[in-house]
C-alpha cells in the first residue's frame, strides 16, 4: 500500500533459523505530520483466524520503520500442519496515535483496507 499518507509493505516471509518460527518483516513510512499506528487487528493464515500485530506499530510524523511480526509453530494453533505458510489475510488499521490518558473509543480510523499476500512454497 503506498499513497499520499504512509507506505506500509510486507517485504518477506522468513522461517527462522530454529525451525520453529517465522517473521513477517514489514517496512513503513508516515508521510503524515501526525504520529500514525498500524494495526492488523484482524489477521488469518491459511484462512485460520490468527493473533498477529494486533498491538500495532507507531511511526513519528515523516519517520520510517521496520517490524517483525512473530509466527510461532509450537504456539499458535492455526499454524499448518505441513509447516509452510501459502497466504496470510489481513486488515490494516491505520490511526492517529492517542495519548495514554485518551481512553474514549471514538476515533474515526485514519486508512482502513483489507490485504490477502500470498508465499511460494
Amino acid at each position: 500500500m503506498d499513497n499520499d499518507d504512509f507506505t506500509y509493505i510486507i517485504q518477506e516471509l522468513r522461517e527462522e533459523n530454529d525451525g520453529d518460527t517465522f517473521r513477517i518483516w514489514t517496512y513503513i513510512e508516515n508521510k503524515t505530520d501526525k504520529t500514525l499506528e498500524f494495526s492488523w487487528p484482524a489477521s488469518q493464515v491459511d484462512g485460520a483466524a490468527a493473533d498477529l500485530n494486533q498491538y500495532g506499530t507507531s511511526v513519528a510524523p515523516g519517520k520510517r520503520a521496520y517490524s517483525a511480526e512473530l509466527i510461532m509453530k509450537d504456539y499458535d494453533e492455526f499454524f499448518p500442519e505441513d509447516g509452510t505458510i501459502e497466504t496470510i489475510s489481513f486488515n490494516l488499521l491505520v490511526e492517529e496515535e492517542r495519548s495514554s490518558t485518551d481512553l474514549s473509543d471514538d476515533s474515526t480510523p485514519f486508512y482502513e483496507g483489507s490485504f490477502t499476500c500470498s508465499f511460494e512454497k
